[in-house]
């Protein structure tokens, strides 16, 4: 009987291993693609998500981030890690330079899909912590974004 138990314990966990790789392969795949939205101030901004996790912003037409972004001579990279464990999920911003992570450098937000061609997006960029909710009241943190293409 022991042993049984000790089997059953076993393959729990990697049941829960599988669905929560299954889960956040899945969060991420939906996001691979171009969104757009308009902030609170009437801005355009377009993000790319792209298959490797590099994220190209474009704000009011400048173009940032994305894989091998230069500024001031110098590689920038934007990478963006999902977790979809997370209730709401996780989106973070992450930034490289001359391929090293910057600590203390991520733009922490946290995103929920609405349908599967838009998704609320709330971005902590002060702070260092994820928001807990989504609060319809904070125009100036949260942007909705639609899909243009995969």
């Amino acid at each position: 009987m022991k042993n049984l138990m000790g089997k059953c314990l076993a393959l729990l966990i990697v049941f829960i291993t599988a669905v929560s790789i299954y889960s956040f392969t899945i969060e991420k795949a939906s996001l691979v693609g171009e969104w757009r939205g308009t902030d609170n101030t009437q801005k355009s901004a377009v993000f790319i998500f792209s298959q490797d996790e590099y994220l190209t912003m474009i704000m009011d037409g400048k173009t940032m981030g994305g894989k091998d972004f230069e500024v001031n001579g110098k590689k920038v990279d934007i990478k963006y890690e999902v977790n979809s464990i997370k209730t709401p999920m996780w989106l973070d911003f992450v930034f490289y330079l001359e391929g090293k992570k910057l600590e203390g450098k991520t733009s922490n937000g946290i995103f929920r899909f609405i349908d599967a061609n838009r998704i609320e997006l709330r971005m902590n960029n002060t702070t260092n912590t994820h928001y807990d909710k989504f609060d319809a009241s904070d125009k100036e943190n949260t942007i909705f974004l639609t899909r243009v293409n995969k």
